[in-house]
């Protein structure tokens, strides 16, 4: 019962992330809004913060009519999430109280977050092996590998929010300490905001897709004969998770690079249209 409590409560985060894209996309959305959504989603899970970059860019997007000017979008954004997460962090602290409130976090958001309990994550199987001692270092590396990549993608996406929001979903969803289903899921489902790069991605992504639940039908039944009839050990599930991984790996490296082959296809016919402009220019 606990558990699945869990899983409801690790859901939630992303409906708040839902709902704040959503007030991004539409003409009557609300850049408040939007901010506090996301605010409540990074207060649940921090690195949901991440997501601020696609949003933002949502709204400065010239379609966007609601971007009444892309500075003021952004800044007025910036703002109330910085506000609203100011807001909760001090409502934790007076709930808590001010000695209590470092050891809460620390157990929200610190080592403890991290779990040696078997999943389908990688996580718990390399921490389960780890001197105690390196656990802390571990964890740090684990969760901080996702950020690194935060600012290359957003740099090289910067026009393109969709793909952004689609790829930090799956490169989270491979780095998350406590993996279900329902987190690919909801990566694979927000990867169609991008028809046009899901189109030029190859067969090895195909396969992977294809072969993904042969491992999760196997880890369940791995998880049931090393923890249940004891006939198994930690070892089966391990290569379960793993081949799980390298194929949500092998997703989100085509849709990058399906993505990129796209950005420098539109680049290109660019270059063209305004070579041809140049060379040919229109009678008034």
């Amino acid at each position: 019962m606990a558990s699945s409590l869990y899983h409801c409560w690790q859901n939630l985060p992303s409906l708040f992330l839902l709902a704040s894209i959503n007030q991004s996309c539409t003409l009557k959305g609300s850049i408040s809004m939007a901010s506090l959504y996301l605010a409540v989603a990074s207060y649940l899970e921090p690195h949901h913060a991440a997501f601020t970059i696609p949003i933002i860019v949502l709204f400065s997007s010239e379609k966007n009519e609601k971007s009444f000017a892309s500075k003021s979008a952004k800044y007025l954004f910036i703002s109330v999430f910085l506000v609203c997460s100011l807001f909760f962090q001090s409502l934790t602290r007076s709930l808590v109280g001010s000695k209590m409130y470092w050891k809460t976090l620390g157990a929200i958001y610190g080592e403890t977050w991290l779990t040696s309990s078997p999943n389908l994550s990688l996580q718990w199987y390399f921490r389960m092996q780890l001197f105690s001692r390196f656990r802390d270092y571990f964890g740090v590396i684990f969760q901080g590998i996702p950020f690194v990549l935060v600012g290359p993608l957003s740099i090289r996406f910067a026009r393109y929010p969709e793909v952004l929001i689609a790829a930090f979903s799956i490169i989270w969803t491979i780095y998350r300490p406590v993996q279900v289903l329902y987190d690919a899921n909801f990566a694979l489902c927000l990867s169609m905001l991008c028809p046009r790069s899901l189109a030029r991605m190859g067969v090895p992504s195909f396969i992977s897709l294809c072969c993904i639940m042969v491992p999760v039908i196997l880890n369940v039944v791995d998880h049931w004969m090393w923890l249940e009839v004891n006939n198994g050990n930690a070892n089966y599930m391990f290569f379960q998770c793993l081949a799980y991984n390298v194929f949500l790996g092998i997703i989100c490296a085509q849709f990058v690079s399906a993505s990129m082959q796209r950005d420098k296809a539109l680049r290109i016919k660019l270059d063209e249209t305004k070579e041809e402009e140049r060379h040919h220019p229109k009678m008034e």
